[in-house]
């Protein structure tokens, strides 16, 4: 006789087989969905995160708009009222638009285009630098509120700032003359300039210089002469119209930035735009506000869409 046990044997090894392929099987759906699960939750989120930065790019660029009307009303100030817009630095201070780095610090980019990631970048780095430039604006608006508004207010009218203080002598025994600013600068009439009788100035050390008008003769004796305001300004440019202009175009520079520029209005600039060779080659160019719509629209689509 045959002894069964054997196919016993066989039977349950055949047996515990299927069982391991049923729970290998088993195993690996459950690893797939599980996988799959993950995927799609990874993907919600990345969704939500696109929503809420489209969110943040909105509210960007109504701060953008609002430094821009803020500008535009300063510049008119200096333009057309010949006014120093006292507050606009205290204005563009407060209007930070909000899209830094840090905006995409835990973003999860799963499902994002190429073309949004790389547009979200873009948008950082050009929001980044217009704030830079905006406190640089800021520091200059505060150095020159104080001799721009004096400027404004004298308008077109000419002042002597200057005398030559005559008749001194240096340890050589030297004739000498020292150059002085005037503690009261006159002002030049429409006619005659009335002079004073006696001008008192500042000497290079800031030492007081007072001395009787000169009068004629010898050159030997202590008296003042006034230095015609046209030599002064020829001579020793005034540097707080240089730092108004540079102050202009600043303004103008940031305006343009968050508004963008026609092809014609760009046509001839200097090719160390920030916005590339294109921008400086006198393309078109796309302001911030228009990309941050455009930026908005593009995430939520893309949120829209999964």
């Amino acid at each position: 006789m045959t002894n069964p046990r054997p196919r016993r044997s066989g039977g349950r090894a055949q047996g515990l087989r299927i069982v391991l392929a049923v729970a290998g099987v088993a195993a690996i759906v459950a690893f797939i969905a599980g996988t799959a699960r993950e995927t799609g939750q990874a993907r919600a989120k990345s969704m939500d995160h696109a929503r809420s930065l489209a969110d943040d790019i909105d509210k960007s660029k109504k701060t953008l708009e609002a430094m821009s009307a803020a500008i535009e009303q300063g510049r008119n100030s200096l333009v057309k009222d010949r006014k120093f817009p006292a507050t606009l630095a205290q204005q563009l201070g407060v209007l930070y638009p909000d899209f830094d780095g840090g905006k995409l610090a835990g973003v999860r980019f799963h499902g994002f285009s190429q073309e949004s990631t790389a547009a979200l970048i873009d948008y950082v780095t050009r929001v980044q630098s217009l704030n830079e430039r905006k406190q640089a604006v800021i520091a200059q608006l505060q150095r020159l509120q104080k001799p721009m508004t004096e400027q404004l207010e004298r308008g077109a009218k000419k002042f002597i700032t200057h005398a030559v203080f005559v008749g001194r002598k240096d340890d050589p025994n030297n004739p000498s003359a020292v150059l002085g600013a005037l503690s009261n600068p006159i002002e030049v009439g429409q006619g005659a300039t009335v002079l004073p009788s006696e001008f008192s100035a500042f000497g290079p050390r800031r030492e007081p210089l007072t001395a009787p008008k000169y009068a004629g003769g010898p050159l030997d004796k202590l008296s003042a002469i006034y230095v015609s305001p046209e030599s002064i300004e020829a001579a020793c440019p005034n540097e707080n119209i240089a730092l108004a202009k540079q102050l202009g175009t600043q303004l103008a520079r940031i305006q343009s930035d968050i508004n963008g520029e026609s092809a014609s209005a760009a046509r001839g600039k200097v090719a160390d735009s920030p916005f590339g060779a294109a921008d400086a080659a006198g393309e078109a160019r796309v302001g911030l506000a228009e990309r941050a719509t455009k930026l908005s629209a593009l995430l939520r689509s893309l949120a829209d869409s999964n």
